[in-house]
């Protein structure tokens, strides 16, 4: 699949997650998903995106939810 030639995060998480139903059981097993530029790129949004929520929840005192 050209997806996970393009390192998506997305066949990262078909691959590595628990697939509840699907019409071809063996997809997740025969993509081979690889660390590309892409990859790293959404990882690391989505990291800058987690911290910033985590902060903005310490400020607001709501403590539990920071932690998350």
């Amino acid at each position: 699949m050209e997806i996970a030639k393009a390192g998506n995060p997305l066949i990262h998480m078909l691959k590595y997650s628990v697939t509840m139903y699907s019409t071809e059981e063996s997809l997740a097993y025969k993509l081979a998903p690889r660390v590309a530029e892409l990859t790293l790129k959404v990882f690391r949004r989505s990291a800058y995106v987690a911290f910033g929520l985590a902060l903005q929840s310490f400020f607001e005192g709501d403590y539990r939810k920071c932690i998350h």
